[in-house]
């Protein structure tokens, strides 16, 4: 399943091909997954983001060399999500880093099961450092980086430890990524996107953990706020939905 979300052609329903902000729409059967669980319309709506999740999780574990606990860069849904899955597959502790104090609260108070890791934690790597200085803050077997930034794309290589795995998540704006820290460390860094062939695995995860799952929903607003829905960002929120 890997390859299918590689294909340079591919579509997505909502993302690249528009008009799907309905209630109802009609679509090829091979593109769609039966659900089996009963679940409601709420968790359905986040089988997509937890498939996202599973396909980049089951890339770092499998790659990852050693156990152990396990850091998550970005407290955005996606963030959260990936976290959930680590400690649903028997990763413990799942640490979070979270710049912004606000999001880092919600997070504290929404989901207590997962760690938050305080962004003073994070030293500055100087313009020349010392092999050292490199391997000083390196402590995480697997980090998983859901932010979408270099920043944290960088905090996430500098938190590795040495001979672990990064899996890159985000999509964010051209940044400067600090090669020293894979090569001197001798990091795998992956990148995952899309979660193609993980559905019926996200579908029994938010069957097994709807309470956790729905947490994740900080806000819903009928359709007809979705301007005041979809207005600019907000560290007090996580997934925001809309009912049709």
């Amino acid at each position: 399943m890997l390859f299918r979300s590689l294909c340079r052609r591919i579509e997505k329903f909502g993302i690249t091909t528009d008009g799907f902000s309905v209630r109802r729409r009609t679509v090829p059967e091979r593109y769609l997954y039966r659900d089996p669980h009963g679940l409601s319309g709420e968790l359905l709506a986040l089988a997509e983001i937890f498939a996202v999740g599973l396909r980049g999780v089951a890339r770092g574990l499998a790659a990852a060399v050693e156990k152990g606990e396990c850091l998550v860069v970005g407290g955005g849904p996606l963030g959260v999500v990936t976290a959930l899955l680590l400690r649903h597959l028997g990763r413990s502790p799942v640490w979070v880093l979270e710049r912004d104090a606000q999001r880092a609260a919600l997070l504290a108070a929404t989901f207590p099961q997962l760690r938050h890791l305080a962004a003073a934690e994070v030293p500055e790597v100087g313009e020349s450092p010392a092999y050292s200085d490199l391997h000083k803050a390196a402590r995480f077997p697997l980090v998983c980086e859901c932010s979408g930034s270099a920043g944290g794309l960088n905090a996430a290589l500098l938190l590795a430890r040495a001979g672990g795995t990064v899996v890159a998540f985000g999509l964010g704006r051209p940044g400067v990524v600090d090669m020293r820290l894979v090569v001197t460390k001798g990091l795998a860094l992956l990148g995952s996107i899309g979660g193609t062939g993980a559905f019926p695995q996200a579908m029994e995860f938010l069957t097994r953990e709807r309470e956790a799952a729905a947490r994740l929903i900080t806000h819903r607003f009928a359709v007809e706020r979705a301007a005041e829905a979809l207005a600019g960002a907000d560290s007090r929120r996580l997934k925001v939905q809309l009912s049709f």
